[in-house]
């Protein structure tokens, strides 16, 4: 466990301001800079507003997460990310991307969810629907009706809505 993990946290005028000035950041698209003396709440304010705790407890794999967690990660936009001290330009960028990358698929992660569950509604349908048509359908008399909306149909619209969901990054926090 982390001491940030176990530490009791409270609300002070001074994270109310700071979680103002990451907003401004975030709105503006500022780079800021907050500084002070060590152990006024610095960090423990930077991972409160980006709400790391939660993020960093979620397992990697979106197929994985329960949906309590899920909820609890809807609109993260921020990434809170700490430079090891020994590094390079190119791993603090792989770092930061890879970050993105989760966040982004956590993003996704609801539609995807929707997508899967509607697909199998279809695939149920389409199943019962063939069957019906093998026991009772006259196939010497008329062709066979078909389905709408198609699987290919609901795959695409949806594959599509999941484009739309571009990169939700909007703050970096170190």
């Amino acid at each position: 466990m982390n001491s940030t993990q176990s530490l009791k946290f409270v609300e002070t005028l001074e994270h109310r301001r700071f979680g103002e000035f990451c907003d401004a950041c975030s709105r503006y698209r500022y780079i800021g800079l907050c500084y002070g003396r060590p152990g006024i709440g610095k960090t423990l304010s930077a991972r409160r507003c980006s709400r790391w705790d939660c993020f960093e407890n979620v397992d990697p794999n979106p197929y994985a997460i329960r949906n309590e967690a899920l909820v609890a990660l809807i609109g993260v936009k921020t990434i809170y990310y700490t430079t090891p001290v020994v590094n390079t330009p190119r791993r603090i960028y792989d770092d930061i991307s890879r970050l993105s990358s989760q966040l982004r698929s956590l993003a996704r992660e609801p539609l995807r969810r929707l997508a899967t569950r509607k697909l199998k509604e279809i695939n149920v349908r389409d199943n019962r629907h063939a069957e019906e048509m093998f026991t009772m359908h006259d196939w010497l008399s008329e062709p066979m009706p078909k389905l709408k909306p198609t699987y290919a149909a609901i795959s695409r619209k949806y594959a599509a809505k999941e484009k739309c969901i571009g990169d939700p990054t909007r703050l970096i926090l170190e």
